[in-house]
């Protein structure tokens, strides 16, 4: 097998999401939970690498349902940085809890992005404006390649069920448990490589496989390596979320070999994968997310 090109350092561009509710006025034992993720916020944004650009968005106002966009996206610079710090320095807690309209907000800024999208939301409660939303637009997002980091700050013994459905999902309940994640993902983000593009996959290894499932339905295995997992390309950290189960169904819309970059050694694979279009259930409406999964950690009718 011939060895893959390896991937290049494109910048990301990045959009956070502040919560600015009225509890987040609300008092911890080490302080307000606004201040608290404030100075979570800075030193995150300080450490960021130069490859990344920052925007910032917060939530509404008292009786608004929308979200605001305190700064654009902007080219990383020190200038830059400070600006966005004095940004996050002027929040106020006050309003109420639109998760799913500032991920659209977010994801409009992110719309003529070239480079890798993220978004980071930290919030301390669940959308008190259109829970609904929340689904439908982390699916938008995903669908415009966006990975989204959820934060859910303070909520204590009864972690977020919304939250989990958005993206990689944390809770923090203190100012240490806080800044760890903000640790987390900016590993995350410096770790991250470029994405396998399929266009570029060596046709020899893009075969079809004799007998096509094209066209039938099937479901997530209960175990295996990579059993409830969607990915949106054919790297491993490019996964939808760890959400789906055996009552999660799928129809097969296209049944192929692949090339799978192995983004340590640079090596590519052939592996036997399929394109699938999610069906909708009742608790969430995945709204034709598309995806592609492993074979062998899919059962097939």
């Amino acid at each position: 097998m011939k060895a893959a090109p390896k991937p290049t350092n494109a910048p990301t561009d990045l959009v956070i999401i502040f919560d600015t509710s009225g509890s987040m006025g609300d008092r911890l034992p080490a302080g307000r939970k606004l201040d608290i993720a404030k100075a979570a916020m800075w030193k995150f944004v300080d450490a960021l690498p130069k490859s990344v650009n920052v925007g910032l968005v917060r939530y509404s106002d008292y009786n608004d349902c929308g979200a605001k966009v305190v700064s654009p996206i902007m080219k990383s610079s020190p200038e830059n940085r400070a600006q966005l710090r004095s940004a996050i320095a002027s929040l106020r807690a006050y309003g109420n809890t639109p998760i799913g309209a500032s991920l659209r907000r977010a994801t409009e800024l992110l719309e003529s992005s070239k480079g890798k999208k993220r978004i980071v939301v930290m919030t301390d409660g669940e959308d008190t404006c259109n829970e609904a939303e929340v689904g439908r637009a982390s699916d938008e997002a995903w669908k415009k390649g966006i990975k989204v980091y959820a934060i859910g700050f303070a909520f204590g013994a009864l972690p977020s069920k919304t939250l989990r459905r958005i993206g990689i999902y944390k809770d923090a309940n203190d100012d240490a448990q806080l800044a760890s994640v903000f640790a987390d993902i900016k590993k995350s983000l410096e770790r991250e490589p470029g994405k396998f593009d399929e266009g570029r996959r060596d046709p020899a290894l893009a075969e079809t496989p004799p007998v096509s499932l094209k066209g039938k339905s099937g479901a997530f295995r209960s175990s295996g390596p990579h059993a409830g997992k969607l990915f949106k390309t054919l790297q491993l950290n490019s996964s939808y979320e760890h959400r789906f189960d055996e009552n999660d169904r799928f129809t097969v819309l296209e049944h192929g070999y692949h090339v799978l970059f192995n983004e340590q050694e640079y090596m590519v694979d052939k592996v036997e994968v399929m394109r699938v279009r999610l069906e909708e259930k009742f608790s969430f409406i995945y709204g034709g997310v598309e995806g592609f999964v492993f074979a062998q950690d899919v059962t097939v009718r």
